[in-house]
């Protein structure tokens, strides 16, 4: 029997309440087993048995102890990973471990999750990027506009962070509080463009929804954050202030009768740490000014802007869902700028997936998704560019878009492209994963002037996740990689192994 208007309504808004890209008191941990799992089972029925139920209690009351969760990374030839978190995976071997506690007393939660990783980070080859000493191992292209070490120095690399830290109050219907957590905004599921789990989180403190709130036409859900942004020992900025400030928003609508779509936005500013600190002005400027013409004061002090918007339509429990991102540079020249050239220093994202369940107990999963960061205008003389400027640098706030040496959106983005087609199969058994990715990663190097080929890399990753009774889950993931051009030599092709396998206790 089809299931009633009412209830199809019910799983079309949960539908889109797990994929809004905003984070809900109660949701999962952006990027994790049990987030990727609910937004799957949302599509073809929020009603079906959850393998994770039972590990994840909807309300936590008093303390509880966190999963304990080990990871090993071995990668053959080059660095490898993406949409990792704070672990930052060299050739080599490289260790992670994170665990924690969580408690809640009312309206207050509390979620201590810190990560410590440690890598290898044995040399391979570098592409000269015209500098020096340390600055040597910067970005290959844009050393001087952006924090994006190719290699983070020539010994072994470690770190310790707060990870995915949070205390929140919720109550009616809101949510605020102080978070290091990682986010996903938009519907993106591998290149998100503005706000990833590539980097990990940044420490911020936040205030928005707690669940979608009706205003008559629709529904609405968003968020502000605020935080600061740190930089890696290789950054182009050696001196003065090193610290910035980053302020976004985002937010997304429902209509009123199509619960089945949802179209929103996301807007970043970042820009040096502010003498005095944060003020309530800083705080807001992704509400202020989109455009400069260099005359005004927007922007004079030396301000990164991003911005993006994005749709979803996702038809539970039919088992579909159809999704975009488009974003662009902030601060358009003038409005009549915006008009002609809206795509101008843009990166696009689409994608597709479609669940199934062939009985009671699995479900299956096909989808696909592109990215593409090259650029579509190369007229750059019209505001004094000489060279392609690919998106997240920036000449003033010189780390860019990235957080301790990783980029905050998507790296295939990067003034490159890329696809990834996944299947993959859940149950109370485990999870198997089968998928295809394309990254065009250098297309071209303004370094000289000397014409480049690009470096393209196709990946085939295998993942098998074991969920053990009574001895924590095991995932086993094995990913071939083959580069053609590495390090931008026509004919110098590498083939490259990465092994992964995490171990989470509970």
């Amino acid at each position: 029997m089809p299931p009633a208007p009412a209830s199809r309504w019910a799983r079309a808004v949960a539908c889109i309440a797990a994929t809004a890209g905003l984070l809900h008191a109660q949701a999962p941990v952006p990027g994790s087993e049990e987030h990727w799992y609910a937004r799957n089972r949302a599509l073809l029925d929020s009603a079906a048995p959850d393998p994770w139920a039972q590990r994840t209690p909807a309300r936590e009351t008093g303390w509880r102890l966190l999963p304990t969760e080990g990871t090993l990374i071995f990668n053959s030839t080059r660095p490898w990973g993406r949409n990792d978190g704070v672990v930052w995976a060299g050739r080599g071997l490289t260790a992670a471990l994170q665990g924690g506690v969580a408690a809640r007393w009312g309206p207050v939660r509390l979620r201590v999750a810190p990560v410590a990783f440690w890598t290898q980070n044995a040399a391979f080859p570098l592409i000269p990027n015209g500098r020096s000493g340390r600055l040597a191992y910067g970005d290959p292209r844009f050393a001087r506009c952006i924090d994006l070490p190719q290699r983070f120095g020539d010994a072994p690399y470690r770190r310790v962070d707060l990870g995915d830290t949070e205390l929140a109050v919720t109550a009616l219907g809101l949510t605020g509080g102080f978070s290091s957590a990682r986010q996903i905004w938009g519907p993106a599921r591998d290149y998100p463009l503005v706000m990833s789990t590539n980097a990990g989180g940044i420490p911020h403190l936040f205030g928005g929804t707690a669940r979608p709130i009706h205003i008559g036409i629709g529904t609405i859900e968003g968020r502000l954050i605020a935080g600061r942004v740190s930089q890696s020992a290789w950054s182009p900025v050696q001196s003065g202030v090193r610290a910035r400030f980053t302020s976004a928003v985002t937010g997304s609508f429902t209509p009123r009768g199509a619960p089945w779509l949802t179209v929103g936005g996301n807007r970043e500013v970042q820009g040096p740490w502010p003498a005095g600190g944060l003020t309530l002005d800083r705080v807001l400027r992704p509400f202020q000014g989109v455009l400069n013409d260099n005359t005004g004061s927007i922007n004079a002090n030396e301000e990164n802007g991003f911005v993006s918007v994005f749709f979803r339509a996702g038809f539970a429990p039919d088992g579909l869902e159809v999704y975009g991102e488009m974003s662009r540079e902030d601060f358009a020249n003038d409005l009549r700028w915006l008009l002609q050239k809206p795509d101008d220093l843009a990166a696009l994202v689409l994608g597709i997936a479609k669940a199934w369940a062939p009985d009671a107990t699995r479900l299956r999963t096909l989808r696909a998704e592109l990215v593409n960061g090259e650029l579509s205008h190369h007229e750059r003389l019209q505001r004094g560019f000489r060279v392609p400027i690919p998106p997240y640098t920036h000449s003033k706030t010189r780390q860019g878009l990235t957080s301790v040496g990783q980029l905050l959106g998507a790296p295939a983005a990067y003034g490159g492209a890329g696809w990834t087609v996944e299947w993959s199969e859940a149950s109370p058994q485990g999870r198997t994963a089968v998928a295809l990715e394309r990254l065009l990663q250098l297309d071209w190097q303004p370094i000289g002037g000397n014409a480049r080929h690009p470096q393209v890399t196709y990946a085939l990753r295998l993942d098998r996740l074991q969920r053990r009774a009574g001895a924590g889950d095991l995932l086993f993931s094995l990913t071939p990689t083959y580069t053609l051009n590495a390090e931008l030599v026509s004919g110098r092709d590498l083939f490259g192994v990465s092994a992964l396998l995490r171990w989470r206790a509970w």
